[in-house]
């Protein structure tokens, strides 16, 4: 039936939305938490053409989402294959939500978006001084503000602000301001909803939960640290003893899962295929602690780390591709912006190298795995060939050669500023550190 997953992940109307196969049902969960399942295998007749088979799921599945319906609110143990959804809703109403927001230039509500760090790289123009309004969450996610407008989701510029005498950049608290865009969130989710809805499904046999309201804004709350804490405690004292994940996976989905679930790979390996490009974060895992997230990375032996790594090395490169080519329209000297490159090794691993040659003279790298010191000589013919002098860990090359080459605090995501090219004796300490360590 793997042709069923096809048509309906294509389907005009399920973008966004979460559709797995659980023996012959298709459950499909929709984006604003509505859900429908039917068998296809039982309304349509294998033996007709691929054409007419196309026409009558598509038919079938127009009809799901005019009908699909939302799943009753109440406390269930944690659903079969057999429940596409169980929704909770959870109270969370205290002093600090109520219904009441502030509104932005047009009246509307403003709200925090999360987006990936390049979303809002590419809104800095210098030559006005101007961006988004934004914070960094991670290395690789930030949160900005927006206003909710009937037709579409305004991102909010410092100059619009200024000009509406809202917010002064060098004067005003830009944490204050985003304590209010997060209290604007809470209240508009309780203008429509009773709490914070959670839904619990499975998916490719993994439990997954799902904060499903207000819609259009589930992703938000990973900007909410106290909110998070309380879905923590919640979720934890039916599942105690359990690490849970966040993942940020697009903007309408923002995914709870079990660091030890044994079908964890399973599940990122269905969110890598499915996930709409155009509106995917960076659906990786993080841990929420005291002050805020940190990725989660697994051990090698882990059986989701594989496809983790697939993800996480194919989001950076296009992250990194795209912080490159904003940096060189940008006014100020950078010297050479190396890229972030992708070695596909055996056993399915995926490395993120970067380089560094003895022509180059200053300049930076972006955060990665390893790093390759490339020599340059001329052969017997007097062309000029390349070789690599040093292939070795990132933090090993930080460690040995800290003079060489440091973290760049005021650039994100992370890159490292290097000046220079290092000596044939730190090159050989390098190599003897490497081989030590590993």
């Amino acid at each position: 039936m793997e042709w069923v997953l096809t048509i309906a992940e294509q389907h005009k109307d399920l973008q966004g939305a979460i559709i797995t196969m659980n023996d012959e049902w298709l459950n499909v969960l929709l984006p604003d938490s509505r859900a429908f399942r039917f068998r296809p295998s039982k309304m349509i007749d294998e033996s007709l053409s691929e054409e007419v088979r196309t026409k009558r799921l598509t038919m079938l599945l127009s009809i799901g989402v005019k009908n699909a319906t939302h799943s009753q609110v109440k406390d269930t143990p944690p659903p079969t294959t057999e429940n596409i959804s169980n929704e909770h809703t959870l109270d969370f109403s205290d002093d600090s939500m109520n219904d009441e927001y502030n509104e932005g230039i047009n009246a509307r509500p403003i709200l925090p978006i999360i987006r990936r760090s390049d979303y809002f790289i590419q809104s800095h123009n210098h030559e006005t001084s101007d961006s988004i309004i934004y914070l960094p969450l991670t290395d690789f996610v930030g949160i900005g503000i927006a206003e909710d407008l009937p037709q579409v989701i305004q991102p909010i510029f410092y100059s619009h602000f200024e000009e509406a005498g809202i917010f002064e950049r060098d004067t005003d608290n830009i944490g204050e301001l985003f304590n209010s865009v997060t209290h604007n969130l809470r209240a508009f989710n309780l203008r429509k909803n009773k709490g914070l809805n959670i839904a619990h499904t499975t998916i490719n046999g993994a439990h997954v939960f799902s904060i499903t309201s207000p819609h259009e804004y589930q992703s938000s709350w990973f900007g909410d640290i106290e909110i998070i804490h309380r879905i923590n405690e919640a979720i934890l004292q039916d599942h105690p003893n359990q690490l849970l994940l966040y993942i940020p996976a697009s903007r309408t989905n923002l995914f709870i899962v079990f660091a030890d679930d044994p079908h964890l790979a399973e599940f990122f390996s269905f969110m890598r295929r499915s996930l709409p490009t155009k509106d995917s974060i960076y659906p990786l895992p993080h841990t929420i602690a005291e002050d805020g997230w940190k990725e989660w990375i697994p051990f090698l032996d882990h059986p989701a780390a594989r496809i983790l790594e697939n993800i996480r090395t194919s989001y950076r490169k296009s992250t990194y591709d795209m912080q490159v080519a904003t940096m060189n329209t940008w006014p100020q000297d950078h010297g050479m912006l190396k890229e972030y490159t992708i070695k596909h090794m055996k056993g399915e691993r995926h490395i993120a190298v970067s380089s560094w040659e003895d022509t180059d003279i200053y300049g930076s790298i972006p955060e990665c795995d390893y790093i390759s010191f490339i020599r340059s000589f001329n052969d017997k013919n007097g062309i000029e060939e390349k070789t690599s002098a040093a292939t070795v860990k990132l933090r090993v090359a930080c460690d040995i050669w800290r003079e060489g080459i440091q973290k760049i605090d005021n650039i994100w995501p992370p890159r490292y500023a290097i000046q220079g090219f290092p000596s044939e004796d730190i090159l050989t300490k390098m190599r003897e550190a490497s081989r030590k360590h590993f």
